[in-house]
């Protein structure tokens, strides 16, 4: 658990962005210094969302959920997992850019057997380089701004 953490940081409030519906709070969460909730997000009109899918990345996003099937045929029925940095990804140097990306890669092939890939969203230079380097990755798909909530 995060025991050891929380105690070392145990008077510095936190807010942890993530739907408690999905992810129950953890116990080791003070009441009093830990909040969580969910991002507010944009409502997305049908009209917006069919936009998107006609640009590059809406096109790439669409081939590669409706596409790829798996060794064992039964790639549909397994998660999606989507990593999304926001704008603390303007906060990092491309060196880090380029590590935390290896890691995602490294995740995927790990985790190959039970997802069905990775999106990972962030900025067009570090699209641009993934797309062009040796962290292509048949599983993981990286995109610039996508519509999401």
């Amino acid at each position: 658990t995060h025991a050891r953490l929380l105690d070392l940081w145990k008077h510095t409030p936190a807010v942890l962005c993530y739907a408690p519906q999905l992810c129950p709070r953890n116990v080791d969460y003070p009441e009093d210094s830990v909040a969580i909730g969910g991002a507010i997000m944009d409502e997305h009109t049908q009209a917006s969302l069919d936009a998107f899918l006609q640009t590059e990345d809406g096109a790439k996003l669409a081939a590669f959920l409706d596409g790829g099937s798996s060794e064992n045929g039964n790639n549909a029925r397994k998660p999606t997992v989507c990593v999304t940095f926001g704008s603390m990804w303007q906060l990092e140097s491309p060196e880090s850019k380029y590590r935390l990306l290896r890691t995602i890669i490294a995740a995927a092939r790990e985790l190959k057997p039970l997802i069905r890939g990775v999106v990972v969203q962030c900025d067009e230079e570090s699209r641009a380089n993934f797309n062009h380097t040796d962290l292509a990755s048949a599983n993981v798909l990286a995109i610039g701004k996508a519509p999401h909530s």
